[in-house]
């Protein structure tokens, strides 16, 4: 209904957009909510980037890991 393919619908809602897109505010208006403020940049965290350097060994394989790892603490709500 909004011309937006599924995966950008469900990156959007379910992949924690980093910035507000054209794509989100689109998807903000269908659902008469009001836009959220622009998502903090997770890089600006000394303490999470520091984390990540100590953890991750630069593979995509890995980052992919990672990421799920902060996807499941999200839906856990840790």
């Amino acid at each position: 209904m909004t011309g937006i393919n599924q995966s950008q619908v469900h990156r959007n809602l379910f992949g924690s957009p980093k910035r507000r897109t054209r794509t989100l505010d689109k998807l903000c208006k269908y659902a008469e909510a009001a836009s959220a403020s622009p998502m903090p940049d997770p890089t600006s965290s000394r303490i999470l980037m520091h984390a990540v350097a100590l953890v991750w060994d630069g593979s995509d394989d890995q980052a992919r890991r990672i990421a799920d790892v902060l996807m499941a603490m999200k839906q856990a709500k840790l």
